[in-house]
């Protein structure tokens, strides 16, 4: 069961890294705690060069900078949402994705739905309806119209579906173009390059020393312990099919809505956590 320490420890890493984030957002703003995330995770990412298998052609290299630009718009929508709701309901939220994937995957790449599938699907529906069911019960449909009509919940859920579509471009080039560990190394760099080239355009790099100064060092923990998440990760994945080492990354939407409502002291926390147990489920059952 090695893998399953991997995979665990991946997932609890991250929800610690998605808790401080949004600790760091209540005095940051989200473009300016990505430009200081993106330093330091580009410093980490220099010193982990040797790691990298290969160096790709300027033709694929492209083609990873143009996914880049996508994943920088959604990090951007992430953060501002992150910025302003409650931790409690955006993790829980996270576990909708893999209903947008399934839909494109099948669309584009021709996969069926199976019927474990679709019960997955009902349970992320019935999951959102929990998660907002407490604050409007006039009627059946309420619950979800919260959620549409909360512009950063509605712009969220929308870069979820974007990014989803383009996690099934990304599924097409790790598996006929790239090696894995190559395009997430990349896809990165480009990422950080992207963002501090948006920041210095918006505020300058003068704004960027004062943010390293004021919050740099909590900002290296939690760049440090993203990476160390995804280490962990692949390294579960080498060990055992992606099928089974995706469903125990998804508990940490699970660690992050607890711990992180706890320490916030958000309201209704216990029906987050139980909508977040359903999607965490109806997710697994997608993923697998």
């Amino acid at each position: 069961m090695q893998w399953y320490t991997y995979a665990l420890a991946g997932a609890f890493l991250l929800a610690l890294a998605d808790v401080w984030t949004k600790k760091l957002l209540f005095k940051e703003h989200a473009l300016e705690f990505l430009a200081c995330r993106a330093v330091y995770t580009l410093l980490l990412l220099i010193i982990a060069f040797p790691l990298v298998p290969e160096i790709p052609s300027g033709k694929v290299l492209l083609l990873v900078y143009f996914v880049s630009l996508s994943i920088t718009v959604y990090l951007w929508v992430e953060a501002k949402a992150l910025r302003h709701l409650d931790i409690s309901v955006m993790e829980p939220l996270y576990n909708v994705s893999p209903f947008f994937l399934l839909i494109f995957a099948f669309l584009f790449l021709g996969e069926r739905i199976s019927p474990v599938q679709g019960l997955g699907v009902v349970l992320l529906i019935v999951g959102a309806y929990v998660l907002e069911r407490g604050k409007d019960r006039r009627h059946l449909l309420a619950p979800w119209l919260a959620l549409w009509k909360n512009s950063y919940t509605r712009f969220f859920l929308l870069g979820l579906v974007f990014i989803s579509g383009v996690s099934v471009f990304e599924k097409y080039l790790i598996s006929f173009v790239v090696d894995a560990v190559t395009y997430l190394y990349f896809v990165w760099v480009f990422i950080c390059l992207n963002v501090l080239v948006v920041h210095s355009a918006r505020f300058g790099f003068k704004d960027l020393k004062r943010d390293i100064k004021r919050a740099g060092s909590w900002t290296l923990l939690v760049s440090f312990l993203h990476l160390t998440s995804l280490f962990f990760h692949f390294q579960a994945v080498s060990l055992v099919a992606v099928s089974l080492a995706l469903p125990v990354r998804r508990l940490s939407t699970l660690f992050a809505t607890f711990f992180g409502g706890r320490m916030f002291h958000e309201k209704g926390l216990s029906s987050r956590v139980v909508a977040c147990c359903i999607l965490v489920v109806g997710a697994i059952l997608i993923i697998v």
